[in-house]
């Protein structure tokens, strides 16, 4: 479905039972989805194919409750420019991630770096992309009760 979102917009959407998830594109952004699972969850989403690429990208880059929709607007125009001058900054926080599980953070030191983020990081929601599925990873190392 294609239509002008709006907080009221996205707040009634609802995902059909017999489908997994629906999206709904905004007509300001091109690129820029909603996608509402059937189990209610809503996150904004970036769906596009890059000049000169040959796959389209698809990917959540936030939860429809974590941020409002004109910071999704433009946090999806800047990843769009991104991807136009040739980066990914989805590949690029899949590789701080991976350098972060490769180079054994204690449990302290991972919520030092969290702790130490800007507002700004923490209400985009890179945060909650690194730093908690890291932690699971580790509270699941370090203490026995969680193997």
């Amino acid at each position: 479905m294609k239509t002008k979102l709006s907080a009221n917009v996205i707040n009634s959407c609802i995902c059909p039972p017999e489908k997994r998830f629906v999206y709904i594109q905004d007509t300001l952004v091109p690129g820029l989805f909603v996608c509402v699972t059937r189990a209610g969850e809503k996150n904004f989403v970036l769906r596009f194919t890059p000049p000169g690429g040959k796959q389209r990208i698809c990917k959540s880059f936030a939860s429809c409750e974590s941020i409002t929709l004109t910071a999704a607007r433009n946090q999806a125009k800047s990843l769009k420019a991104q991807f136009t001058v040739g980066k990914d900054p989805f590949q690029e926080a899949k590789a701080e991630k991976e350098e972060y599980q490769k180079n054994g953070l204690k449990l302290s030191e991972l919520f030092s770096l969290w702790k130490n983020d800007s507002e700004k990081e923490k209400k985009t929601g890179k945060a909650s992309k690194i730093v908690f599925p890291l932690w699971a990873i580790l509270k699941k190392k370090e203490n026995p009760r969680y193997r």
